[in-house]
């Protein structure tokens, strides 16, 4: 018998203030697409938010996927009951092995979460 990954679903805490204040993450909610449409991404999703409360007493939970992508704009709005769409900006770079020296002179940004 083969045995086939239906889904997964991954979050994470930030912990604010000594660990006083803790916010939740959705880092990622996976669900093999033959078998979505039956619960189990929201099964998979409510379990990692139940054991985020229980164990970190989290008040705030986040999610954050492409603006295209309104299969799970429409899940997390439905199914787990986010509300607030908060337009943000991703940048990444490629890391290489040596890092690149910036060009220009470039003022560090520190920015302290309270």
């Amino acid at each position: 018998m083969v045995r086939v990954l239906a889904g997964f679903a991954l979050g994470s805490v930030l912990m604010k203030n000594n660990g006083k204040s803790c916010i939740g993450y959705l880092d990622w909610v996976v669900v093999e697409p033959r078998f979505q449409c039956q619960g189990i991404g929201t099964s998979l999703t409510r379990r990692v938010i139940d054991g985020m409360k229980a164990e970190y007493n989290i008040k705030v939970l986040i999610a954050d996927t492409p603006a295209r992508n309104m299969p799970a704009i429409n899940f997390f709005i439905s199914r787990i009951g986010l509300t607030e769409k908060v337009p943000h900006v991703y940048m990444s770079r490629e890391v290489k092995t040596q890092p690149e020296e910036p060009r220009g002179k470039v003022a560090p940004i520190v920015r302290m979460l309270s």
